[in-house]
């Protein structure tokens, strides 16, 4: 294992972590319902859809020419976000 990939495990792990913890101490519904509650929380919530697509673009071009199927790794993405491509980049050949 690289150190890049080093790096990018334990970000990945300190990151699932916290996501974890929110999840515990606060529930989906209410982050849900936080996404949209204001206009700033709509922009971010808006910037973070269009990075996480930017995110999926990238993904599934780098998955097909690397001779990877990108599919598994697009719906881990969409279902768990920063999650899914941090997995990713510690698991790219």
């Amino acid at each position: 294992m690289s150190k890049k990939q080093m790096l990018l495990l334990v970000i990945l792990a300190d990151f699932a972590i916290f996501t974890g913890w929110v999840i515990w101490t606060a529930g989906l519904q209410v982050g849900f319902e936080q996404a949209f509650a204001s206009p700033w929380s709509t922009q971010v919530s808006v910037d973070l859809g269009l990075a996480i697509g930017a995110i999926l673009f990238w993904m599934h071009r780098d998955a097909r020419d690397r001779g990877v199927n990108p599919w598994p790794w697009l719906v881990l993405t969409v279902l768990s976000g920063s999650l899914g491509w941090l997995t990713y980049l510690v698991a790219r050949p």
